[in-house]
């Protein structure tokens, strides 16, 4: 038997036999999933299946939470597109950009209780993981793609570069995330053959609402840019995109969906039959024709990139979590100290729940 099929026949097997477990041990919910969530490209394709009704086709009530920026507390996202994008447009009083909470917070909050499980990116838990959080991702969301990265860096107009010396004593910024933007220009300049803690300065950290101003104002020379700026650069005022990531391989650009470890074992129906309609969703979205994918430009709902040589991130059918990723963003994340150790990432990742939800009968 090819040593795939095997892989799979053997987890197929072992989900079974935990929903079996799980079908003696578990205790009914009675009230919503809690689910943390950002408003990020990579997560767009859950919030689908969250507003499409997908989850409650499978029997399970599911609610999503997120934050507005520099601002605490947790707050419904709404089911209806068009109630979220008032929050989205800023018309709730004076409060900023919605749904722009950190992984790192998301995952505070599943710590404590506040939240049963979330959606992060991939250095959030990682980093998550090395600190021994009590957290189990169960399922991979989207990622990015060789050839088609997310990321890239973004230089002000005025600065020329010719050789990789051409960077010494200039600024840059990384975006306010998790620390997996910060490790990522640190790798772009080491790349190159510089030292990111001696050749250049960096701010981590930077907000969406700041980056523009502090490249209009000349206190960076250049930032690492998400995709939603290297479709339209022109948002961040007079910049060119210098480089799309390709120092490092943009499948490790993912995120993922994360519960208590202890809340999935004593709920792990509930959990199966959300990945259940994600799954569903996934496949819905495959079936459509590219033609009609294109009609949809609106934020949230749109399938595929307005630039040609950009690509939206995708999501695999099954939704299988990659540990050998996760483990070269643990290797970079260890290079640049933002974690002090390294965890055995295999103990903080369980694909039966995806493969169960994929082989259940409807």
């Amino acid at each position: 038997m090819p040593r795939l099929a095997k892989f799979l026949a053997t987890a197929v097997v072992a989900a079974l036999a935990a929903r079996a477990t799980a079908a003696v041990d578990a205790e009914p919910l009675g009230r919503p999933l809690r689910i943390g969530y950002y408003h990020g490209l990579r997560i767009h394709l859950l919030y689908r299946a969250y507003i499409g009704g997908y989850f409650d086709a499978e029997g399970v009530s599911v609610d999503f939470y997120s934050q507005y920026l520099n601002m605490p507390g947790f707050e419904l996202v709404p089911k209806g597109y068009d109630e979220l994008e008032k929050k989205l447009r800023n018309e709730e009083g004076g409060k900023s950009y919605f749904g722009m909470v950190r992984g790192t917070d998301i995952i505070d909050a599943i710590d404590t209780g506040i939240l049963d499980g979330g959606v992060v990116g991939e250095a959030s838990f990682v980093a998550a993981a090395t600190h021994g959080d009590p957290i189990v991702a169960v399922a991979l969301l989207g990622h990015y793609t060789k050839g088609f990265p997310g990321r890239g860096l973004v230089l002000r107009d005025d600065i020329h570069i010719s050789k990789p010396s051409d960077f010494k004593g200039l600024v840059f910024a990384s975006r306010r995330s998790g620390p997996g933007d910060g490790m990522l220009l640190r790798e772009f300049f080491a790349s190159i053959g510089l030292d990111p803690s001696k050749d250049v300065t960096i701010i981590d950290q930077v907000a969406d609402d700041q980056q523009g101003e502090l490249l209009r104002k000349k206190v960076v020379a250049g930032l690492l840019a998400h995709f939603g700026k290297l479709e339209e650069p022109e948002r961040l005022g007079d910049v060119y995109v210098y480089r799309k990531m390709d120092w490092v391989d943009p499948a490790t650009n993912m995120a993922l969906l994360v519960f208590r470890k202890d809340f999935l074992a004593q709920h792990r129906a509930e959990v199966v039959r959300m990945l259940r309609g994600y799954i569903a969703r996934i496949r819905y979205e495959a079936s459509i024709p590219e033609a009609r994918k294109r009609r949809e430009t609106r934020n949230g709902l749109r399938m595929v990139s307005t630039a040609a040589d950009l690509r939206l991130p995708v999501c695999d059918d099954p939704p299988l979590v990659p540990q050998n990723l996760l483990d070269e963003v643990q290797r970079l994340l260890l290079k640049y100290r933002y974690i002090e150790n390294t965890a055995d990432l295999e103990k903080f990742i369980d694909r039966s729940a995806v493969l169960e939800a994929e082989h259940a009968p409807r």
